[in-house]
């Protein structure tokens, strides 16, 4: 019986020593699981980028953009927009825009949106208070509450959310976008792929086709995986025929000339 006895404590033993060794090596397995590499993910690593801004061929200004990284999961994207050559003479405007969100879960959150105009109105300038926490959201320009719907994006982060879901292969997107004076819901599709011409050469771009349910002004985004999905053209066409396009001319410091097709090459 004693015999017995420790056979039973001994296979006991056994057995709980064998779930201990196999729980250690899962926590090891788990601690040693990598972690993706973003150290060259402009998404992630931040950027410094320029656009030209154009409006029906004639050129009317600039743009400058720059994502801060502040730590893993907190970023800021900033834009100065201005005019430049003969629209200088006519408008004095410097638009400044900040957007300040957080990167959790695979999404972009926004917390704060701030808009100033250094010459316009101070009417015109507003800011956008994100609480994800309780669930609302407020502008400064009419102080109401508005519930945050899922995916809720101020004019610039939802640009950043383009990358991030261009990079999860998401061809299919939607998005709420808040501004000033209106809550839309936009939808974007994936509708082609198209190689750009540069001075670089050919750049592969995914083509993304936007319309809000409540606007009938239609956005045609390019996106380059190159540039981790940064929208290096977006065009905006008006319901009078109007075209607004900004084309990526810089990109970290770095020169980039995006030509235009001629129109003898869209008859081809």
């Amino acid at each position: 019986m004693i015999s017995n006895q420790l056979n039973y404590r001994n296979t006991l033993l056994l057995f709980i020593s064998v779930l201990i060794v196999s729980s250690q090596a899962q926590a090891q397995n788990k601690t040693n699981i990598p972690k993706p590499d973003h150290s060259h993910n402009l998404l992630y690593t931040g950027f410094t980028a320029k656009y030209d801004v154009s409006k029906n061929d004639m050129q009317l200004g600039e743009s400058e953009r720059q994502l801060i990284r502040h730590s893993d999961a907190k970023f800021t994207y900033t834009s100065l927009t201005y005019a430049t050559g003969i629209a200088s003479w006519f408008f004095k405007d410097k638009i400044t825009e900040s957007s300040q969100y957080q990167l959790r879960n695979n999404m972009v959150i926004p917390t704060r949106y701030d808009y100033k105009n250094t010459n316009g109105k101070p009417n015109d300038n507003f800011s956008i208070i994100f609480n994800n926490k309780k669930n609302f959201l407020t502008r400064t320009k009419d102080n109401i509450k508005h519930e945050l719907a899922h995916n809720k994006q101020d004019v610039l982060s939802f640009q950043v959310a383009i990358m991030l879901a261009m990079q999860q292969n998401n061809k299919n997107i939607k998005f709420t976008i808040v501004d000033n004076e209106s809550i839309d819901e936009y939808s974007l599709v994936h509708t082609q792929n198209e190689e750009l011409e540069t001075d670089r050469g050919y750049i592969k771009t995914q083509v993304m086709e936007s319309k809000s349910q409540n606007n009938k002004d239609r956005y045609i985004f390019w996106t380059a995986k190159k540039y981790n999905f940064l929208p290096i053209k977006v065009k905006r066409i008006e319901p009078n025929g109007d075209e607004l396009l900004i084309k990526l001319n810089r990109i970290n410091g770095q020169k980039l000339i995006i030509y235009e097709p001629s129109e003898e090459d869209e008859d081809y």
